[in-house]
């Protein structure tokens, strides 16, 4: 069984802009962009919380900019004051408000959520940054903010090219794993979890670390599973604050579970069957909402919502749009 619509193109990574890498040192534009007069547009947030505005009878949100109206100008993430005016924002807009990016962020467009995703991000770091990490003194915005420079003219940091300037991005992996035979997949679930749910495994990047050894390294140290063959699937940019989630399809070699790390606090193979079903109900759960219910009125498999990129891997997988095993064939 295939599925037609299957789309790599995850939440928070349909940015229609032009990052504008090239203009960010042409201080004459950016000033240009930055003046009163300009077609500039603003993004606000007020301690990372995005200002969206909720139309009148509606649970969907909006940004008080909508994308479409920041192609050709300026576009700047702003941090506002606690306390200031929202009506000095955006006018007399009934509805608007500051409000938690999660869950917030998932109830507007995708388009929309990727521009949240970039502006919190970039925001986060600078708040994050302030003073030089390597010898301590206060740093300095530059380069439209995607750049921060060490007031130390003698620091390190300014000499040569340092990971220390730049905007932090932290590299995870995440792997739907599929047994021997190609007819299950291994999912996990932690205590702090609604009952029920299921999600992949993941794990962060260490240093000199390769993608496929962080695969198999999770899956080893989770749940004693040993994973041979790893293939990339696709990645999705998770701004809380700045991971990378790097998608991957593994095969095991040696199927038995033990959850000795005390990580999770269940693992299991679940049938391609039982994945469909789940999918086909729709049956979905974002930890942050949930609100307890009895789990003898819960489906038996929950998933992690749409706009995760663990649900679009296992989904890929249960439909057929990856290789089945190891060897490519059932």
């Amino acid at each position: 069984m295939s599925e037609p619509d299957i789309d790599r193109i995850h939440f928070f990574s349909d940015l229609r802009l032009d990052r504008a890498a090239t203009s960010r040192t042409d201080k004459p534009f950016i000033a240009s962009q930055l003046d009163p007069s300009s077609t500039a547009r603003f993004v606000p947030f007020q301690k990372l919380n995005p200002l969206l505005i909720t139309p009148a009878g509606s649970t969907k949100k909006s940004g008080p900019l909508e994308s479409d109206m920041f192609h050709g100008v300026g576009v700047w993430a702003i941090e506002v004051k606690e306390g200031a005016n929202v009506e000095g924002l955006v006018g007399s807009v009934e509805g608007a408000e500051f409000m938690e990016m999660r869950p917030a962020a998932f109830r507007v467009n995708p388009q929309d959520a990727t521009i949240l995703s970039l502006a919190r991000a970039m925001l986060d770091w600078n708040k994050r940054y302030v003073f030089c990490s390597m010898c301590g003194a206060e740093t300095a915005s530059d380069h439209a903010g995607w750049k921060r420079v060490c007031s130390n003219g003698d620091c390190g940091s300014n000499k040569g090219v340092q990971n220390v300037s730049y905007p932090r991005t932290d590299s995870v992996v995440i792997a739907c794993i599929v047994s021997k035979d190609g007819t299950r997949c291994l999912l996990g679930r932690q205590k702090s979890w609604p009952p029920r749910m299921y999600s992949c495994m993941a794990g962060f990047i260490e240093p000199s670390e390769t993608l496929e050894a962080a695969v198999r390294c999770e899956a080893l140290e989770e749940t004693s599973v040993k994973v041979d063959r790893v293939v990339y699937h696709s990645s999705q940019p998770w701004p809380f604050p700045s991971q990378l989630m790097m998608g991957c399809i593994a095969y095991a070699v040696e199927e038995n579970i033990a959850t000795a790390d005390q990580e999770l606090e269940e693992a299991k193979w679940f049938t391609k069957e039982q994945v469909l079903e789940a999918l086909n109900r729709d049956s979905t759960i974002d930890p942050r909402s949930f609100e307890p219910q009895n789990p003898e009125t819960l489906p038996p498999l929950m998933l992690p919502p749409k706009y995760a990129i663990a649900h679009m891997l296992v989904r890929a997988w249960a439909y057929g749009n990856v290789e089945p095993t190891a060897t490519g064939k059932l």
